[in-house]
């Protein structure tokens, strides 16, 4: 049989090629992190599954949906892509932003408990802040519930962003405490300066500034889950984590509040959070696991917000994190975790009170 030589690949360094050798370097990278960072079994599958998740992310908001004269709206968690501590309650949009730009986003307010634009920037101590966010009380909604909202630079009559020279990114979210009779809001977003219709065909520099991005974004995520968890972990079955510690850098939003903390349970005992709500628009106790990923809600109740829990006799709630169902309601189910996160956010709330933390034994809560 006669074997025929392949040819030998082009020896290139061209931007696509070292874009494309930094995102396998920063997988390695974050791979070695996962495997490093626990020896739990679980978690570690949930580690490697947890990086292919962020390459989906990445690849969309960073090479299919990154053109700013262009901009859509990516939908950034699902049931099954998920990170930095995403709430099942809550819809995630993303678009790329110019700050020298004019953009206006249209839509239709719909009945969802709460809709807000926040705009990020690059300029914070952890490389990321909140530049600016208006919720639906500051939109101008017409009798049908339409609006119209413009970001841009330079000042703008109606509803108004600056765009700060910093601005990278606007995220929609729109909160939903009952999905099933809830009417969800639908929004678009343009770019008023753009010159053509169409962006033009895709070339080697638009990939490689995306891989590259996309590279950046891989080493930021991973490395800051994994310290957070780390940190959380230093001091479990208690809060401490507040959102003033920092929610930037993991794009909370001003108009929440977080209360956070580490769980850690034999299989015998129960996390039991008691909190008395203040005055607010929303509010949810829900689990992430080490990768502050939510609790998969299409399998398990991870989280519970204020229309699906129950009250004490003297107004307190009491949520439950234990492994199994001790009968008593509000039992939020770790899905198989003997640790991870737990995470109260109140939203637009008169006040931020931190819930006690108690490890009780299982059976005495039966």
């Amino acid at each position: 049989m006669n074997a025929t030589a392949l040819p030998h690949p082009p020896q290139s360094h061209g931007p696509a090629q070292m874009a494309w050798s930094d995102l396998t370097n920063a997988l390695a990278e974050a791979t070695a992190l996962v495997e490093t960072s626990t020896e739990d079994a679980l978690d570690r599958a949930e580690g490697h599954r947890f990086l292919l998740r962020l390459l989906s992310a990445a690849e969309e908001l960073f090479v299919e949906r990154a053109d700013p004269l262009h901009p859509s709206f990516t939908r950034v968690t699902s049931p099954i892509r998920k990170y930095f501590g995403d709430n099942p309650d809550t819809v995630y949009d993303s678009a790329p932003l110019d700050p020298t730009k004019t953009y206006r986003i249209t839509g239709q307010r719909g009945t969802c408990c709460y809709l807000a634009f926040c705009v990020y920037g690059s300029g914070g101590p952890e490389g990321n802040r909140i530049v600016a966010n208006l919720a639906d009380r500051d939109l101008d909604l017409s009798p049908e519930g339409r609006f119209s909202l413009v970001l841009s630079p330079e000042p703008h009559p109606g509803p108004w962003i600056r765009l700060e020279p910093d601005a990278r990114s606007v995220v929609a979210r729109q909160y939903r405490a009952n999905p099933a009779t809830e009417q969800p809001a639908s929004y678009q977003i343009e770019c008023l300066d753009a010159t053509e219709a169409t962006p033009p065909p895709l070339d080697e520099q638009r990939v490689a500034r995306g891989v590259s991005h996309a590279a950046t974004f891989l080493r930021t995520v991973a490395q800051r889950t994994a310290a957070a968890a780390a940190s959380a972990a230093r001091s479990p079955n208690a809060v401490s984590l507040h959102s003033r510690d920092g929610a930037a850098a993991f794009f909370g939003t001003p108009d929440n509040a977080y209360e956070a903390g580490w769980f850690s349970l034999e299989p015998d005992q129960a996390l039991v959070l008691t909190l008395r709500p203040p005055a607010c628009r929303y509010w949810s106790v829900q689990l992430w696991d080490r990768w502050m990923e939510s609790i998969d809600a299409r399998y398990h109740q991870g989280s519970r917000n204020h229309t699906q829990v129950k009250p004490e006799p003297d107004g307190t709630y009491r949520l439950i994190i234990a492994e199994r169902d001790p009968g008593v309601g509000n039992w939020l189910d770790p899905a198989g975790h003997r640790s991870g996160w737990f995470c109260v956010r109140w939203l637009l709330a008169t006040e931020t009170p931190s819930p006690t933390v108690e490890v009780l034994p299982l059976s005495s809560l039966a």
